[in-house]
């Protein structure tokens, strides 16, 4: 029977994984749609906010979304943050209370800077996977010493050598699904 902290670093890891994969389904997406969006923190009046919860985001083709602010005083703040992504969107604000976002064609340097995004979200992964090995062991030395804190240490070593083997392949299927584009 594995340890209970096993069983908690394994269900931490399955969230980071489910996290990354959300994170590469939505913001390193090569078509548009209104999730690439929803996750962006806005902020207005001093308060950080998600921007699906202040505005209305619509698919209005295939390359252009519409985003219109449930209050118009907002408009602005949802502008400046909107041109600081960085995901290479265009943004327009025609004047008549709503903001395109167009998503450009990809081009050859855009799909190599998409990797190398692809590629940080990766390492920031692995980040919150060390994080849960260093809580882990931790849990493991304030056991009593025996022949059984060596078994777990290992089998920790191996559980967390899975997570990262598994994010490296997910890093590297993006990255040759944005080189195939």
């Amino acid at each position: 029977m594995q340890p209970k902290f096993h069983l908690e670093a394994k269900e931490a890891i399955a969230k980071c994984l489910t996290a990354l994969q959300h994170t590469f389904d939505n913001q390193l997406s090569t078509k548009l749609h209104p999730n690439i969006l929803s996750g962006m923190k806005i902020i207005h009046d001093g308060e950080m906010m998600h921007l699906n919860h202040i505005a209305n985001l619509t698919l209005l083709d295939p390359v252009t979304l519409s985003v219109q602010p449930w209050d118009k005083h907002t408009l602005r703040s949802i502008e400046k943050s909107l041109q600081k992504n960085t995901l290479g969107l265009s943004i327009t604000s025609p004047g008549n209370g709503a903001i395109l976002v167009r998503m450009p064609s990809l081009t050859t340097e855009k799909r190599r800077e998409w990797g190398k995004v692809a590629k940080t979200f990766g390492e920031e992964a692995k980040i919150t996977v060390r994080r849960i090995r260093r809580n882990c062991l931790d849990k493991i030395e304030a056991l009593p010493v025996d022949s059984e804190q060596s078994k777990q240490k290992k089998q920790l070593e191996t559980i967390i050598q899975h997570a990262n083997d598994t994010i490296k392949q997910m890093v590297e299927n993006k990255q040759r699904l944005l080189e195939k584009l």
